[in-house]
C-alpha cells in the first residue's frame, strides 16, 4: 500500500472541482494554507535575477511513453502537471522513504509536487499534459534520486514492469 506523501510535498486533485469555490483558481496565494502546496502564501518565487519566474510545457505523450531517468527531482523548482483532454497517465512519486502513485485520467486531474520529490511516469494511454515549473532554472536543477532513497516497492515495480 502506498504510504502517501504530506501535502507539503505532493497535492493531487482536479482543477475544475478544486477551483470551483474560487472562480476557477485552484493554486493561489489566497487558498487556505491547510491545502498544502495549493496555497502559495509565503512560498518563494524566482530566487535570483538569473532565473525566470516559470516554464510552461504542453506535450502529447503516446501510449507506452515513459520517464527513462531514475526518479528525477528538482532541487529548487515546484512542478504542476495536468491532464488536458482524455488519457491515462500514471506517476509514481517518492520522498524520504515514502511514495505515492497518482493516476491522471479525467480532464483537469493534476499533481503538484515540491522540490526534492522524485517522480517517474508512464502514459498508459495517449495523454496530453500541461506542465508548469517554477522558478525556471537550468538543467542542473534536476538530479536522479539515489537508488537507496527510492522505496523498494517502487524499485521492484519499475524493474519488472513500467508501472
Amino acid at each position: 500500500m502506498d504510504a502517501g506523501l504530506s501535502t507539503d510535498y505532493l497535492v493531487t486533485g482536479n482543477a475544475y472541482r478544486d477551483g470551483a469555490p474560487f472562480g476557477g483558481w485552484f493554486v493561489a496565494r489566497f487558498i487556505d494554507p491547510q491545502q498544502g502546496l495549493r496555497s502559495r502564501m509565503g512560498r518563494l518565487s524566482a530566487l535570483a535575477d538569473a532565473q525566470g519566474d516559470f516554464e510552461l510545457k504542453l506535450f502529447a505523450h503516446r501510449a507506452g511513453h515513459r520517464e527513462e531517468k531514475f526518479f528525477p527531482y528538482n532541487r529548487t523548482a515546484t512542478t504542476l502537471s495536468m491532464l488536458v483532454g482524455a488519457g491515462h497517465f500514471e506517476i509514481d512519486f517518492c520522498f524520504e522513504g515514502q511514495y505515492q502513485r497518482v493516476v491522471l485520467e479525467e480532464e483537469g486531474d493534476y499533481a503538484l509536487w515540491a522540490p526534492g520529490v522524485g517522480h517517474r511516469w508512464y502514459a498508459r494511454q495517449d495523454s496530453t499534459l500541461f506542465t508548469v515549473r517554477s522558478p525556471a532554472v537550468d538543467a542542473t536543477d534536476q538530479a536522479p534520486t539515489p537508488p537507496e532513497q527510492v522505496p523498494s516497492a517502487l524499485r521492484e515495480r519499475w524493474a519488472t514492469h513500467p508501472l
